[in-house]
């Protein structure tokens, strides 16, 4: 294909409100190629369509663009579930240890609470 006949599938493609992964797989460029070397008649496309009204179907996906996402979040939740298993299992573990850092903290953010409170008193000013 010829620089402008690829130009002019780009400008037509974008027109048609096709994102930009999905005409870079469907010319078979480089990922970013179209960002890249194209950028202009890609944008031109995409004026042309939100001047037509078509603007507001950009978000339209490809089938196996769906699917991929599909498998994606699936794989995603997959892994999330696993991470909240593992937790669980080492709160289990070290409960008694989890509860003693937790006092830790609560002791010094209300020790911190006290001296800010006990400055304030002296010298009748917060200090921030």
């Amino acid at each position: 294909m010829t620089q402008k006949n690829l130009k002019q599938e780009i400008f037509r493609l974008a027109s048609a409100n096709v994102a930009p992964r999905e005409i870079e797989q469907t010319l078979d460029l480089p990922p970013y190629q179209i960002h890249v070397c194209f950028h202009h008649d890609l944008m031109r496309g995409y004026l042309k369509a939100n001047q037509t009204g078509l603007m507001n179907t950009l978000g339209n996906k490809s089938e196996k663009t769906k699917e991929l996402e599909k498998k994606r979040k699936k794989l995603l939740a997959i892994k999330r579930e696993k991470e909240r298993e593992r937790s669980r299992k080492y709160r289990a573990k070290h409960l008694e240890k989890i509860r003693e850092m937790q006092r830790k903290y609560k002791q010094r953010k209300a020790a911190e609470k006290r001296e800010e409170n006990q400055k304030i008193k002296v010298t009748g000013a917060k200090n921030e």
